[in-house]
């Protein structure tokens, strides 16, 4: 279905060779070398008679690395020489499937390049109210969580935030597969008028890197795991109340207590 292989780094890949004197004289001293470093080839030397194949002299191992897999595929060619009774040499280049080519031999590796990002606020939350005292002008700093869970490196990983108002500082990082970065961004946010209102100030940030492919993989944050897209909610407590005084324009005699007023009179209230 996928047409590739899934391999991770250290994964070995054993080649066989099928060697085969296609000539008419007597091939003697027929070794097998790779082309590629990191291929280590056993085996032989042998003698081959005309016509005469050999399929089990020679094999090979080979390790992969994670710069195969963000390639996507490991190729290489194997060389096949022999001396002839006259002391010189032929040679010829491997094919992947027939003696009469030289192609190389190709293992397409299945890449899956993804990354995650969790945001968290160091605002503390009340545990009996459920909500934060917060007033205009208090900050809330984000922490970030950014992991690299595909299977390729991811260059150039940056983090941004979705809402206006909030300022992220740190990076770009590189990230190998598996690997987690804790401490490189940071942002902070500073509370409006308009938050407390709502009750509530809410934020999404979003993560990218680059594959090795230069395409672009990206995720929105959770609030607590790698494989959601919860926005991050502060709670803030609201306290809706009103008040009023009431006064009247009558002064009070010091002495008396009271005040001299008389039918008709006005009171005036402020």
């Amino acid at each position: 279905t996928t047409e590739c292989s899934t391999l991770e780094a250290g994964d070995i890949i054993t080649y066989s060779f099928s060697v085969k004197n296609t000539g008419n004289v007597t091939l003697t001293d027929v070794m097998v070398s790779d082309l590629v470093g990191g291929v280590t080839v056993s085996g032989g030397p042998i003698t081959l008679e005309p016509g005469q194949e050999d399929t089990t002299t020679f094999t090979a191992s080979y390790t992969i690395t994670q710069a195969d897999i963000n390639a996507g595929e490991f190729e290489n060619t194997a060389k096949v020489v022999g001396t002839t009774p006259s002391n010189t040499q032929v040679d010829d280049e491997s094919d992947n499937s027939s003696y009469t080519g030289n192609n190389p031999t190709v293992v397409t590796i299945c890449t899956d390049a993804s990354i995650a990002l969790i945001k968290t606020s160091d605002v503390e939350i009340d545990p009996t109210t459920g909500c934060s005292t917060l007033e205009v002008g208090d900050i809330i700093t984000y922490s970030f969580s950014v992991k690299n869970t595909g299977n390729v490196t991811l260059t150039d990983v940056m983090v941004s935030d979705l809402v206006g108002g909030v300022t992220v500082s740190g990076g770009p990082i590189t990230l190998e597969p598996g690997q987690e970065d804790t401490t490189t961004f940071t942002a902070s946010y500073t509370i409006t008028q308009a938050d407390i209102n709502a009750g509530e100030f809410e934020n999404t940030a979003k993560v990218v890197g680059t594959t090795p492919s230069n395409t672009q993989v990206d995720d929105e944050s959770d609030n607590s795991s790698y494989t959601g897209n919860n926005p991050t909610v502060v709670t803030i407590c609201t306290d809706a109340s009103i008040a009023l005084i009431k006064t009247s324009d009558v002064e009070v005699d010091p002495t008396t207590g009271c005040s001299t007023l008389e039918v008709g009179d006005i009171i005036t209230y402020s």
